[in-house]
């Protein structure tokens, strides 16, 4: 178990919140720190996660994505107006499509490329993810419409690799992961020899914290600049309004892979309820890993949670109280005193990772319901 609050934080509304979290969003929480005015006021998590543990993160992955491309363009490596027929000049023809031959990295970094529908399955699938990302049908003028698309996340990677000779990965521990003292980060491959780009990233909670708070000081970390002010204004406008059949924090403005958010800010996004949330006018960011069954009420309770956490008062209770939370939040999968148990096998398509099935199991204990979910691979 990690618990740090600053004495300024309210112990009630953070236990509050971490409840809500169970009771409201059916989340499972793993880890959770917030800034303000650059100083850690929260970090904490239950046992067995950690703020230290390198996870999974989906597409909080397209951020750092994006923040490599911010990298290159201040470095005058590439601009975002490129067109990507210069770039792959040798790779593909674009004269069959007067669409694609259009279209630019500022494109990609919106999500506004003109696909019908996202590519990243076929680009998983293939041994030449360039070429599957063109193949795809360009229905739509680039930059006409939103369309949220991991494959052009995917592009962005494949364009720096194109440019520098080194893969995503690379670039970024060079530029900056080391300046941030960010160490031991996994990135999956796919499509040929390419970082996924907009998912597959493996990094903790307190290393997206060290971005969050890059992003909130302007492209400055410990006094060092590494990003250009005018990256992070570009990058948190929100140029397309984004996904209209979802809740307002989904419509509310996308820039270069980042959400706008309704309550002010921007969030780097992940599935499952993965968020760094930046907020400028409040100085607050906010980091938090979960499991989530409501992603859109979880990222509610977050802001609730930052507009409370410091409404301290004399009936505030100790912080044993959340402690004792999450000592109890995780139960042993030995040690289960289950009440009633379920299971279900999923058999899973042919795929590159040789995985057969998928099996759940969902326990009741003392009405806490306690889910766990399982590959299981042939190989």
């Amino acid at each position: 178990m990690e618990l740090y609050l600053n004495e300024k934080i309210s112990c009630k509304n953070t236990l509050d919140f971490l409840h809500s979290q169970f009771n409201n969003a059916k989340t499972n929480v793993h880890a959770v720190q917030v800034y303000k005015d650059n100083e850690l006021v929260v970090r904490l998590a239950p046992s067995p996660y950690s703020n230290t543990h390198k996870r999974q993160v989906y597409s909080i992955s397209k951020t750092f994505a994006a923040t490599a491309i911010g990298i290159a363009c201040d470095m005058g490596i590439l601009k975002v107006t490129d067109k990507l027929s210069d770039i792959f000049t040798n790779e593909i023809s674009f004269e069959q499509n007067s669409n694609m031959s259009e279209l630019t990295i500022w494109h990609l970094l919106t999500m506004s490329s003109g696909h019908k529908d996202c590519c990243m399955k076929e680009i998983s699938l293939s041994r030449d993810g360039v070429s599957t990302f063109f193949k795809k049908e360009f229905i739509n003028t680039p930059g006409e419409s939103y369309l949220y698309d991991t494959g052009a996340s995917y592009m962005l990677s494949a364009v720096l690799t194109k440019l520098t000779g080194m893969s995503m990965l690379d670039f970024l521990n060079i530029h900056l992961f080391r300046h941030m003292d960010i160490h031991n980060i996994t990135w999956k491959f796919c499509g040929g020899n390419i970082n996924e780009g907009g998912i597959g990233l493996n990094i903790s909670a307190d290393d997206i914290a060290k971005l969050g708070l890059l992003y909130i000081n302007k492209g400055i970390y410990k006094g060092k600049r590494i990003l250009s002010e005018k990256w992070i204004t570009d990058a948190t406008t929100g140029y397309l309004a984004g996904d209209f059949t979802r809740e307002p924090d989904w419509k509310s403005g996308y820039g270069y892979q980042i959400w706008r958010n309704v309550q002010g800010g921007s969030r780097a996004d992940g599935a499952f309820g993965q968020y760094c949330i930046v907020v400028p006018d409040k100085n607050i960011i906010m980091v938090i890993l979960v499991e989530s069954e409501n992603v859109e009420m979880e990222l509610s309770l977050c802001f609730n949670y930052m507009n409370c956490m410091f409404s301290k008062n004399t009936n505030d209770i100790s912080i044993k109280h959340i402690e004792n939370f999450l000592n109890n939040y995780y139960i042993p999968f030995n040690s289960i005193d289950t009440i009633k148990e379920e299971k279900k096998l999923y058999k899973i398509n042919a795929n590159s990772n040789n995985i057969t099935f998928a099996k759940t199991e969902k326990h009741i204990i003392n009405k806490r319901e306690i889910k766990r979910f399982f590959f299981i691979s042939n190989s």
